[in-house]
């Protein structure tokens, strides 16, 4: 790997956060796990692939991406002093509702729909020990929260048309309630 390759990651992370701050008013632009997606073509030309991988770049790039993912949250929320809050989102999710977000998701959008939860203020500490908490810092960690989650497959996501969808894992039962 190159510093070509990290310089373009920093550089296409920040543009997403400041393009998402001017469309959606955000006072502070934050970069987001959902800003990765637009991070893999643009780093195609800064990785040499074996010739037996062609074709198959965005696909290795993207699988990168979502390792990285993993490890970061293990590192940052795999442990105990996260675990209640997690399973309240967990259950958050069993209840049947979603978290939706997009590159054009505000903090607040994301705030909103998630509403107040025990325990936020000290995953958002947790995560990011010396930063003050901004609306903006704290939506960034509650996508990384829940892209953790499906990551170790606590709960499911669909992606459409640029719109992640966040929710729970478990099938609705006979009633249509989830978490039965």
């Amino acid at each position: 790997m190159s510093a070509r390759f990290s310089i373009a990651c920093v550089e296409e992370l920040s543009g997403a956060a400041l393009r998402r701050a001017a469309i959606t008013g955000d006072d502070e632009p934050v970069a987001r796990v959902s800003d990765l997606v637009d991070v893999v073509p643009s780093l195609r030309g800064k990785v040499e692939f074996d010739v037996s991988e062609e074709g198959y770049e965005d696909e290795a790039l993207a699988l990168l991406a979502r390792q990285a993912v993993a490890d970061s949250w293990r590192v940052h929320l795999g442990g105990q002093a996260s675990r209640p809050f997690l399973t309240r989102l967990v259950e958050w999710f069993d209840e049947g509702n979603t978290l939706e977000t997009s590159d054009v998701t505000s903090s607040s959008g994301i705030l909103a729909a998630l509403g107040p939860m025990e325990g936020l203020g000290s995953v958002v500490t947790l995560v990011e020990p010396d930063m003050a908490v901004t609306p903006g810092l704290v939506a960034s960690v509650m996508e990384f929260a829940a892209e953790g989650l499906w990551l170790t497959r606590r709960i499911d996501k669909d992606e459409i048309e640029g719109t992640i969808t966040y929710g729970s894992s478990r099938p609705p039962d006979e009633t249509g309630e989830f978490g039965s």
